[in-house]
């Protein structure tokens, strides 16, 4: 049979229709992103959104790109749609399924793509949003009004003909057998999935492609179970259920309509399938599925997006409206489909600090810090007679590195100066030898208040840590970076937790730690404590101060913070139990912290900053040839051992 025997075919197939749901499959049409205007890229990083990332070219490539037909296409384990609400994710794998378990397909994928069919379309408000209304005669375009109405007893325009989208691939199609998985919340369930296979005006299955003759006419309502024709089942798993309820049986396809609440859920699904689809709008924020998606590229796996824009379906006037009432913090999941750190009532002001982003430039380098030679602890330790060097007795350079390892690389953004006191502040967390076991991060920063000479207002930021060492090994690169800043001040949380503690006690012999003077609440008698101690008082205080910095500067304007990490830390900060700044359940505040750790003692203790090493000046000739030291004698060689203390 030719193409035109078939297009026949398929003409008499079609115009016998019978039921709304056979329409709705055999008319599908799946689409793609097209080419998008300037304004849509504008408005997203409005939001604080780069619909040009690296990570989003990277896993999805350049616009125009596929969408819908990419998914269908794809023959990859692991596909995933991740885009913004209502743009039509999960009628694709609605649609596959009964596809790959039933071996029909719809018009379009019968068809190379381009292809005109002939095949007129349904008259539908959906139809017309992306096709328009076209002459019934000459097929000219009228135009894309939905509201227009049109009698029953006239054909005078319609939407077109169905378009060929490529030939749907024959291999995909599952043998008699199989079983089809959807997992997902029960409210979807409810709301979207069972009604689609069950009611009646919702429906989207043929009635053909129901096994009338298993279950209760072709249902097991009480267990979501849906039988069709080749021996098939489709079965709807809620997430409510938990993870075990994903190991019960091996599935042909498995798709997760929205991200699952534990990675459990994940794991296990994966685990138990053939074919895994991850259909989401990271409502969430930044969850273990970022890094599924955008991490890393793999052989086995394809990623399409799409924002509300794109959709043919929606009307930007709609789109603007409900951006518009829309939470702005909502926005980048909502409107543009990708997963950020926004999630909540903002703490800070995320329009300033999203313009700050993308208007400067910030530049750094990468370096880490390095001993001129071995040493061992902090001070200097005499072993009878034998004296071995600490740290503070040999110097530290800055050794230039290609990139950040997340471990012991710093980023510097201005170098020690002579004669200059510095505050290293540090948040302690717990680490772990694998950077991605990390339970959090590790944080330090090393400041300098403003010069006075140079008319500085503000204090500088000079280097930047965030790590994923254990809190022992980040307590020892932290103290190589104070020696190397002029013996820096030591500003560490050392009251609260295991880290703080494990983080103090390996930094205990450091000569230059920050001391905060505390008042009991009950006796009013003050007490030194060495290093900081962040309570409910003092927390409030550092987040106020960084309120207080970021509130000097308007959207046009340098804010003297150049680490674009602490930026985005402050971007994601929300408003937690009883006000307070927090973060989400996937975010940090370790660098927000440690910025409000050098505020606050640079509001109260300004005293203690000072430069902690003696400059060696270097003498005058008069000065070598007047006062000139007597030469020591020169010892007699010692042979080998008798340096060694004698016992008798």
């Amino acid at each position: 049979m030719d193409i035109f025997e078939r297009l026949q075919e398929d003409i008499d197939g079609f115009d016998q229709t019978r039921d709304d749901a056979t329409s709705k499959f055999y008319g599908f049409e799946p689409w793609d992103v097209a080419e998008r205007e300037d304004w849509v890229y504008q408005l997203a990083l409005d939001d604080g959104v780069d619909l040009r990332s690296d990570e989003i070219i990277k896993m999805c490539g350049p616009v125009p790109r596929d969408f819908q037909t990419g998914f269908f296409m794809s023959k990859k384990f692991f596909r995933v749609l991740m885009a913004g609400s209502q743009v039509g994710k999960s009628i694709c794998p609605l649609m596959e399924l009964f596809i790959r378990t039933t071996g029909e397909t719809p018009i379009s994928f019968r068809y190379p793509r381009g292809f005109d069919t002939g095949i007129k379309r349904e008259v539908t408000r959906e139809n017309i949003l992306r096709w328009g209304r076209h002459d019934s005669v000459t097929g000219t375009l009228i135009d894309y009004d939905p509201s227009v109405p049109r009698p029953e007893d006239w054909s005078e325009w319609d939407c077109g003909t169905i378009v060929g989208a490529g030939i749907y691939p024959k291999e995909k199609i599952f043998p008699p057998g199989s079983q089809v998985w959807i997992g997902t919340f029960m409210k979807a369930m409810n709301n979207f999935w069972w009604p689609r296979f069950y009611e009646q005006g919702w429906m989207v299955v043929p009635q053909s492609f129901i096994d009338r003759g298993k279950g209760n006419n072709g249902y097991n309502v009480n267990d979501r179970i849906m039988y069709l024709v080749r021996d098939a089942k489709v079965l709807i798993v809620t997430y409510e259920s938990g993870y075990d309820r994903f190991e019960a049986e091996r599935s042909n396809m498995l798709v997760l309509d929205e991200e699952p609440p534990n990675e459990q859920i994940f794991q296990s699904a994966q685990q138990h399938t053939s074919n895994l689809c991850l259909i989401e709008t990271p409502y969430r924020g930044i969850t273990f599925t970022k890094k599924l998606v955008f991490g890393v590229a793999s052989a086995d796996k394809d990623v399409f997006h799409a924002c509300q824009y794109d959709s043919p379906y929606q009307e930007n006037n709609a789109v603007d409206m409900m951006r518009k009432n829309m939470e702005p913090w909502h926005r980048a999941s909502r409107i543009w489909g990708v997963p950020s750190e926004a999630y909540g009532k903002p703490y800070f002001d995320r329009k300033k600090i999203s313009s700050w982003l993308s208007r400067f430039q910030y530049p750094k380098n990468y370096v880490r810090f390095v001993p001129s030679a071995e040493y061992f602890g902090i001070l200097d330790e005499d072993i009878m007679g034998y004296v071995r060097k600490g740290l503070l007795s040999v110097s530290i350079n800055a050794e230039p590195m290609d990139n950040d390892n997340s471990q012991n690389t710093w980023l510097m953004f201005e170098d020690v100066m002579p004669d200059q006191g510095y505050v290293m502040t540090v948040d302690p967390a717990e680490g772990a030898e694998n950077p991605d076991e990390a339970a959090d991060l590790c944080a330090a920063q090393i400041w300098r208040p403003p010069l006075k000479g140079k008319n500085e207002k503000r204090p500088v930021l000079c280097a930047s840590l965030a790590s994923t060492l254990e809190t022992i090994p980040f307590a020892r690169v932290c103290l190589m970076a104070a020696r190397y800043y002029n013996n820096a001040l030591l500003g560490a949380e050392t009251k609260r937790g295991f880290s703080n503690a494990t983080f103090a006690g390996e930094a205990r012999d450091w000569p230059y730690w920050y001391h905060m003077v505390l008042v009991h609440d009950a006796t009013g008698k003050p007490k030194k404590n060495k290093g900081f101690d962040t309570n409910a008082k003092t927390r409030s205080s550092i987040f106020d101060l960084i309120s207080a910095w970021l509130g000097d500067f308007d959207e046009t304007e340098h804010p003297h913070i150049p680490d674009e990490g602490l930026l985005h830390e402050l971007y994601a900060a929300v408003r937690g139990k009883n006000g307070r700044c927090d973060h989400t359940h996937a975010g940090t505040l370790d660098r927000s912290v440690c910025m409000g750790i050098f505020l606050y003692i640079l509001a109260n203790s300004l005293e203690q900053i000072s430069c902690n090493v003696e400059r060696k000046r270097k003498k005058s000739f008069f000065e070598k040839v007047l006062f000139k030291a007597p030469q020591e004698k020169a010892e007699k060689p010692l042979y080998l051992g008798e340096n060694m203390p004698k016992w008798r």
